[in-house]
Order: structure tokens, then C-alpha cells, then sequence
């Protein structure tokens, strides 16, 4: 199979995935708000409250899904909140924009419908002046290839802007795949070896476990295809729940167990532009 045919039939395959697990995702509680709560947003805050130097900034939430984490990173931090004055949604589902937008008046977001797959999704987004923030939350190890989404962040991207992506910790997602709670999908690279494996990634929800997309990468395949991309990866932090009874409670009875407390399970992604 040729590289374009093998990327063809993955891509396929993860809006396959996505078009089953979408609606069940909005309805998602439990463990994934809890660790986006407690592991994500202070992540992203502290990172954030470090860089937000400038009276005014732009906040870009690339693949936002319903916008969980954006919302709640701009409640929790006061810093980040008084100083972000645009707030752009990019999403290529026109059910999780409006139900992102609901977490948001009017006034204050613009949402963009657009494929991060696409040749030139940056496009549609709003110009601006103001220093940029880009985050994508758990949102580079569903697709299968990175050159469109990352070519994209460098044409919008300017000096001094930031790109912040939280990842499955790929040390995880190995343990994950030798315990047999994650759904193979393959164990072979592409002819273009970006990813390792793919997978169905699981996220438990009030009516069952749904699968979502994963492409496993070393951070050895981050670096190359950033620098590719003319982007340099500046930092990749370990991230993870503590040990605590309310972390045993919320995960004791989904697909993770507590397996997944005491661990990094995640990494934080820190890029700019080279």
C-alpha cells in the first residue's frame, strides 16, 4: 500500500471512530472531566500564567471538541482570563461548536468550523495582531498524519506565539495496549513510520466505553515532524493524577482501574516556531 493510500484508509478510519463515539462524547462525566480538571488545566495554567506577558492575547483551542477545557481553564485562572481578549473554536464537528459555544456568550468567541486535516485550515481563522496561545487538548494522537495540522500552526503562528498539546503519554498508552484495554487497530507503521500502532483509545461514559482514534509516537517522532514543520518542541512534561481517595473513587470502576493513579500518563507539549 502506498503512503497516500495507507494515510487515505486511516483517515477514514478515524472519522469512522468519531462519527460512533461523537455523541456519546458530549455526554461524557467521570474520569475525563476529573483529569482535565485536576492533570490538564492546572497544566496549561501554569504554563500559560508563565508566558502571558502581554496585557492582551488571543486564545486559539485547536480541536476543541465542546470546549470543556477551554471554558474551564478561563475560569480557573484569573490571570489567563483578564488578559485573553479573543477566543477562537476550531472544530470540524458543527454539533460540538454549538455545543461549545453555549460555555461561552457571544461577545467573546469566534467559532471556527474547519479539518485540521485539511492543506489549509488556518485560513478560516480570524486575523489578529495579539500574541496567540494555541492549545490542542488530546488532540495530535488521533490523526494519522501531523504535517497538515502542524504546516498550519506555523502559517499562523508568530514570533513570540505559543503551541500547548496535551498528549496521551506514550509510556501509558504501551501499558494500556499490553493490558488489553485498548482496541488494536494495527501494529505496524506506515510506509512514512510517523506512528508505531493505532488504536481504539478508551473513554468511559454514563452509557458505556467509547473508542476514540490513537496513533502511537515517541517523542523521537514529535521532534521530527515539528522540526519538519519548522516548529521546535521546547519542553514535553510528564503529567498525572496524584494519589488521593477521591482519584481511587472516580477511576476504580472504569476501563483504567487505578492503574492509572500514582503515574504519568499524559505529557505536555511546549512548541514555538523555529
Amino acid at each position: 500500500m502506498r503512503s497516500s493510500e495507507a494515510l487515505g484508509f486511516w483517515s477514514s478510519w478515524t472519522q469512522r471512530l468519531w462519527r460512533k463515539a461523537e455523541a456519546a462524547w458530549l455526554e461524557r462525566d467521570g474520569q475525563d472531566h476529573f483529569y482535565r480538571r485536576t492533570v490538564v488545566v492546572p497544566a496549561l495554567r501554569a504554563r500559560l500564567e508563565r508566558w502571558a506577558k502581554s496585557p492582551e492575547m488571543r486564545l486559539v483551542d485547536v480541536g476543541c471538541g465542546d470546549a470543556f477545557t477551554t471554558h474551564l481553564l478561563l475560569r480557573e485562572s484569573h490571570a489567563v482570563r483578564s488578559r485573553t481578549r479573543e477566543i477562537v473554536l476550531i472544530d470540524r464537528s458543527a454539533a460540538e461548536l454549538r455545543a461549545a459555544r453555549r460555555s461561552f456568550s457571544a461577545a467573546e468567541v469566534n467559532a471556527v468550523r474547519a479539518d485540521v486535516l485539511s492543506p489549509d485550515w488556518q485560513r478560516h481563522m480570524p486575523k489578529s495582531t495579539r500574541a496567540t496561545a494555541f492549545c490542542a487538548v488530546f488532540v495530535l494522537q488521533e490523526l494519522p498524519m501531523l504535517g497538515p495540522i502542524l504546516r498550519g500552526l506555523r502559517g499562523a503562528m508568530r514570533r513570540g506565539d505559543i503551541f500547548l498539546a496535551i498528549i496521551v503519554a506514550p509510556q501509558y498508552a504501551d501499558s494500556l495496549r499490553a493490558s488489553g484495554k485498548i482496541m488494536m487497530a494495527a501494529a505496524k507503521p506506515t510506509p512514512r513510520r510517523d506512528w508505531s500502532w493505532a488504536a481504539g483509545y478508551p473513554i468511559t461514559t454514563p452509557t458505556g466505553t467509547i473508542y476514540l482514534p490513537h496513533f502511537q509516537r515517541p517523542l523521537s517522532s514529535y521532534r521530527r515532524l515539528f522540526r519538519a514543520a519548522g516548529l521546535v518542541v521546547e519542553s514535553w512534561e510528564g503529567l498525572g493524577i496524584g494519589t488521593s481517595r477521591r482519584a481511587n473513587g472516580v477511576f476504580d470502576k472504569t476501563i483504567y482501574g487505578r492503574r492509572i493513579v500514582g503515574r504519568v500518563s499524559s505529557r505536555l507539549l511546549v512548541a514555538r516556531r523555529g
